[in-house]
């Protein structure tokens, strides 16, 4: 496979020094992202069954981690609410 990459570069204000990353387009005019240089890259693919696999194992954990941080908010919730309704009326 053939693709053209862009390697930019943008100013980060956290590390206070250039930082770079490679895309698979050309930065905005208007951006803070530059561009460094343009490549053309020659490359073999993975096959797509294979691709497939990867793609669906990353969103498998990813939907353990949305489920994992759901339940915590949700205990949190529930302790709020049961907090609550464990108050007494002082105002009798």
């Amino acid at each position: 496979m053939e693709k053209t990459v862009y390697i930019t570069s943008h100013w980060s204000s956290y590390s206070k020094e250039f930082q770079y990353s490679v895309q698979g387009y050309a930065p905005s005019p208007e951006g803070e992202f530059v561009l460094v240089e343009e490549r053309v890259l020659h490359f073999e693919t993975p096959n797509d069954i294979e691709l497939r696999v990867q793609v669906a194992a990353a969103l498998r954990r990813k939907k353990t981690k949305v489920l994992a941080d759901a339940h915590v908010e949700v205990k949190e919730i529930e302790e709020r609410i049961q907090e609550l309704l464990a108050l007494e009326d002082k105002s009798k």
